[in-house]
């Protein structure tokens, strides 16, 4: 079964958003792929009323800024620009339809989305409440347990990473990073994001030693 750092239900949603708005534009896909290359992910689909390429993917080692939006990508690919093609075309540009999927995959995968590796050790309640504390996190699984649960603020920009493993011996990890993209412009907004992360912290601890899950360090 091939390693899927999303979940499958997490891509079902995101085929969804795609074919809805391109719906809109009288526009349907078929032949998707799902590809794993490293840390990144792909989506292709072929267009059947072109046969043109929309591309969704999400690439965390090609860019250096820590923001969500920058390392996720919406493509519409050309491939037959034909005379019979241009109505779509233009439906495609008035409707602003690729910024519209994008917009609503950021929200989707930040707001609401869940991973299914993570709904096996917390439930979806539990990933709710650390919504509760910071609007938007967006989850990555690293293949054996690992996780990465990224707090982003409103502008899709990652503020903290907790990095969570659960062991086969019921024991977790947890480990986190602050970035330090505000430097010092900005002391009070730094606090603040500072202090969700700690409150994030004592929840994930707290939810996982309800299921039984007991800390430790790294070589325990």
């Amino acid at each position: 079964m091939m390693f899927n750092p999303l979940g499958e239900n997490t891509v079902s949603n995101i085929k969804f958003i795609a074919r809805n708005e391109l719906a809109h534009c009288g526009l349907t896909f078929k032949d998707v792929k799902f590809e794993i290359i490293d840390d990144d992910w792909r989506i292709e689909a072929t267009i059947e009323q072109t046969l043109d390429k929309l591309v969704i993917g999400y690439d965390e080692s090609g860019l250096r800024f820590k923001n969500l939006a920058y390392k996720l990508e919406v493509h519409y690919v050309y491939l037959n620009n034909k005379k019979e093609n241009e109505q779509y075309y233009h439906v495609l540009k008035v409707n602003n339809t690729i910024q519209k999927i994008k917009n609503r995959i950021l929200k989707f995968l930040c707001e609401t989305s869940y991973n299914s590796e993570l709904t096996d050790i917390l439930s979806y309640q539990n990933i709710d409440n650390l919504r509760t504390l910071c609007n938007n996190v967006y989850v990555i699984y690293k293949k054996d347990r690992k996780f990465e649960i990224q707090l982003i603020n409103e502008n899709y920009t990652v503020v903290a990473t907790i990095y969570l493993k659960v062991k086969n011996n019921g024991k977790y990890t947890l480990k986190w990073t602050i970035e330090e993209q505000n430097g010092l412009t900005n002391i009070i907004k730094t606090q603040q994001e500072n202090t969700t992360l700690i409150s994030c912290i004592v929840l994930l601890k707290t939810l996982l030693e309800r299921k039984g899950l007991k800390y430790s360090n790294e070589n325990s």
